[in-house]
């Protein structure tokens, strides 16, 4: 049978002039003369038009709005939509793949997921398809790996289409360190339980937990409750590769690791009483705050209370380095980080990004910020 395959888009050499479109879709490239493929570039919607910014702040692209959405670069490549349809676009803001897709998800391990005819397949970065659209369900690449489902039969294919991992359970979820969450046969959703497999399909921990989360440097976390609802209590704690519980379940709300610490909270429903631990499960900074983040780059946003809750953001040592005062934050990525003050309506009074000082790069009032 052959499947419908899309326009191939041939790749030109990297223009050094402003490339004109006809209008209603004409973007601009504001930077002429510069190679953006080799920039960092982030997302910025302003009320008027979409773009992108460089590290230093400075606007490189704009679409109009006639471009329904455009989301931030992953791998080279950014989504956008058009009349309904996806495709995307490089970093100096040329269509590489048109417009024609029902759906897309972003790329990753150099394939992205595309609906055709509701059904879910695999393009490259050509817009070639690599994996015919066949599944019901499909997950991106994750560790040359992805979810799949068709019908009742679930699995795990490598890069070629091909099942390599027979997926006896129910869920699907995406290989991280090496390991997968499934979740046991039941007919009641409240009587779940989750466990892990290895990318051999080989039943490695049990499930028994009523949550977990992915392996994240060597560690899981993982929640058993207590009780019935309305009064269900959680217990969290971390797992290793064996199964063997490695820290104490006392927590209320933990987080996987990154860069060494994992977020945890001693508070009711997983708020308040929040700090980080260590890899020996040591508290390293005292639980004091009302959220946090993971660390990236050497920060965690965390929530405090000053006067009303405001986001800001800390180190290592739990020092506060740039003081609370935003209402969304998001990572540091790229030494830059989104941030935003919300107005009566929900809507950003101001954003932007900022850098590890706490100064803006790029500010704007009216701003929707992400990407």
């Amino acid at each position: 049978m052959k499947f419908w395959e899309p326009k191939k888009i041939e790749k030109e050499n990297v223009s050094r002039e402003p490339v004109q479109q006809k209008d209603p879709y004409a973007w601009k490239n504001l930077a002429p003369g510069e190679d953006l493929t080799k920039e960092r570039l982030f997302c910025v919607e302003i009320f008027g038009y979409r773009g992108f910014i460089d590290q230093t702040g400075r606007i490189v692209l704009e679409f109009p709005n006639t471009y329904e959405s455009v989301l931030g670069f992953y791998e080279g490549l950014a989504r956008i939509k058009i009349a309904g349809k996806y495709g995307y676009v490089d970093q100096m803001g040329r269509i590489i793949i048109e417009p024609q897709f029902e759906e897309s998800r972003l790329f990753s391990e150099g394939f992205a997921l595309v609906k055709i005819a509701d059904k879910w397949g695999y393009i490259d970065k050509t817009g070639k398809i690599r994996i015919e659209p066949q599944f019901d369900y499909a997950n991106e690449f994750k560790e040359g790996l992805a979810a799949v489902k068709i019908g009742d039969k679930r699995g795990f294919i490598d890069k070629k289409g091909q099942i390599v991992v027979e997926h006896q359970f129910q869920g699907e979820q995406s290989f991280s360190d090496s390991m997968a969450i499934i979740l046991s046969e039941t007919r009641s959703p409240r009587k779940e339980k989750y466990g892990y497999i290895d990318k051999n399909g080989k039943l490695i921990i049990d499930p028994i937990y009523d949550e977990a989360k992915d392996f994240s440097e060597g560690f899981a976390a993982v929640a058993t409750t207590e009780g019935e609802l309305p009064n269900r209590k959680w217990k969290y704690g971390f797992i290793d590769k064996t199964g063997k519980a490695v820290f104490n379940s006392q927590y209320t709300r933990t987080s996987g690791f990154s860069e060494g610490l994992a977020s945890i909270s001693f508070g009711p429903h997983g708020v308040d009483q929040c700090g980080f631990i260590d890899k020996t499960g040591k508290i390293v900074i005292e639980s004091q705050f009302n959220q946090t983040k993971p660390f990236s780059e050497g920060y965690a946003a965390v929530r405090m209370k000053v006067g009303r809750y405001y986001w800001g953001f800390i180190n290592k040592e739990g020092d506060v380095l740039i003081k609370p005062q935003w209402d969304h934050v998001t990572s540091f990525k790229g030494g830059l980080a989104y941030v935003g003050i919300e107005n009566e309506r929900s809507l950003y009074a101001k954003g932007g990004l900022i850098k590890k000082d706490g100064s803006f790069v790029f500010s704007r009032d009216r701003l929707s910020v992400g990407g």
